[in-house]
């Protein structure tokens, strides 16, 4: 059987939904919650992970807007069977926005995911390894949702909930060979109306990574690694089927991330920088992300 390496604890990319709310100038908001295939490695673990998100708008002639997404991430993560994994996940989120009405913030309790992951295939040999994962899972209801959020003049997206149930589709390619290691990562993601009937739109990513996993000294072990990656975001619907004006869109992004393994324990950085985005209807330019990810498999 395939020994996982320490270099699979790498971080998938998270999305990067933004929506807005007619007449918002910079309603980027952040579904990211940080849960997903963190350290794409089927062990038993406990993961904590940092994301923060900026935005701004992108008309310098207006007063400019700023909008910062700190995601803060538990997951757990449990092995059921040779095959099987099971994880559970729970975010807080922390968002900010800075322009015409001065400071205003909303903190709390993100909506948590319960997932399981299939090892459909895997190889070990004496020159490669690998193995192809699917998994699946439901989007709990547990962030804090006001459906009036627009009364301050924030969009929906600034609750730390999106209000109603989802749902996820995900997969995982990985390679082996030599120094190197290839990763291939797509996800799809889906939601359900909320009570007065607005429905955010789907998402979907594709990830692929390149990374370098035998720089090591005794116990420690550096996985420094290039990542690209593509994101959509579908337009938001209101509960009459009308779309949301400035939701919605797409990016390209590159990334470079660093990751120090010392036995089960693993601290990592990661930053992505937009190469192209097209995010509500060009008002919003997204800033540098940046990520910070601490591991312990047992």
């Amino acid at each position: 059987m395939m020994k996982p390496q320490p270099f699979f604890w790498l971080l998938v990319i998270g999305f990067l939904p933004i929506q807005l709310l007619a007449c918002d100038v910079c309603g980027c908001g952040s579904g990211a919650s940080g849960i997903g295939l963190f350290w794409a490695q089927p062990r038993n673990s406990i993961q904590m992970t940092g994301f923060l998100q900026r935005f701004q708008t992108a008309n310098e002639s207006e007063i400019r807007t700023r909008d910062h997404f700190l995601s803060l991430n538990l997951v757990f993560r449990h092995r059921l069977t040779q095959s099987f994994y099971g994880q559970i996940a729970l975010p807080y989120h922390s968002n900010r926005r800075d322009g015409r009405l001065g400071h205003q913030s909303i903190q709390g309790i993100g909506d948590a995911r319960i997932t399981g992951h299939w090892i459909a295939w895997q190889r070990d040999n004496a020159t490669r390894s690998g193995y192809l994962e699917i998994g699946g899972g439901v989007i709990l209801p547990t962030g804090s949702y006001d459906p009036t959020i627009h009364d301050r003049e924030l969009p929906e997206n600034f609750n730390p909930g999106k209000g109603s149930w989802g749902w996820s589709v995900q997969s995982q390619f990985n390679v082996n060979a030599g120094w190197l290691s290839y990763i291939l990562q797509a996800e799809w993601k889906a939601y359900a109306p909320t009570t007065d009937g607005y429905r955010f739109g789907q998402e979907a990513s594709a990830t692929g990574i390149l990374a370098v996993n035998r720089l090591r000294s005794n116990r420690l072990q550096f996985v420094p690694w290039i990542s690209g990656s593509f994101q959509w975001v579908q337009t938001d619907q209101y509960g009459n089927g009308q779309d949301v004006h400035g939701t919605g869109g797409m990016a390209v992004l590159g990334g470079l991330g660093l990751q120090c393994t010392y036995s089960d324990l693993a601290v990592g950085i990661n930053a992505q920088l937009p190469v192209f985005q097209y995010f509500s209807a060009g008002e919003v330019s997204a800033r540098t992300r940046v990520s910070v990810n601490l591991g312990w498999f047992f």
